[in-house]
C-alpha cells in the first residue's frame, strides 16, 4: 500500500517479484529509489517461531521486489528482529545492522556479531 500525502488517500500497489514473507519486527531503510527490508520474525499459533536474516529490496520506480541471495559461506548477521538499520554513504554505501533481538545466545555473540 502507498499513502499519497497530496491527496490524503491510500492506494493498493500491485508489485512484481517475490515479496518478503509475512513478518513482524523487521526493519527497513530507504536508499536512493529502494527500500531495503531486513530480518524480523513470524510467529504462528501452530508452528515454531521463524526468524529471518534475509534482505529484500523494493524498487519504488518499478514496484518490484528482489531478495538478495548470499552464498552458503558468506558471513551474514544472525537472524534477528527489532534491530537498528541505517544506510551509510561513507566510506562506501552500505546497510548497517546493529543490535536487536536474536535467537542466538549472548554467550555466542561477540563484538563482531552485534553490528
Amino acid at each position: 500500500w502507498r499513502f499519497d500525502t497530496r491527496t490524503n488517500a491510500w492506494e493498493e500497489v500491485r508489485t512484481r517479484g517475490g515479496a518478503p514473507h509475512a513478518r513482524s519486527g523487521h526493519r527497513a531503510a530507504v536508499w536512493r529509489r529502494y527500500m531495503l527490508v531486513f530480518g524480523g520474525f513470524h510467529e504462528a499459533l501452530r508452528s515454531e517461531t521463524r526468524w529471518f536474516n534475509d534482505v529484500h529490496v523494493y524498487d519504488f520506480q518499478t514496484s518490484t521486489w528482489t531478495e538478495l541471495k548470499f552464498g552458503r559461506l558468506a558471513r551474514v548477521p544472525p537472524a534477528r528482529s527489532a534491530a537498528n538499520v541505517s544506510v551509510c554513504a561513507a566510506p562506501s554505501e552500505a546497510l548497517v545492522v546493529y543490535g536487536g533481538y536474536s535467537k542466538v545466545k549472548a554467550a555466542q555473540n561477540n563484538s563482531n556479531n552485534g553490528g
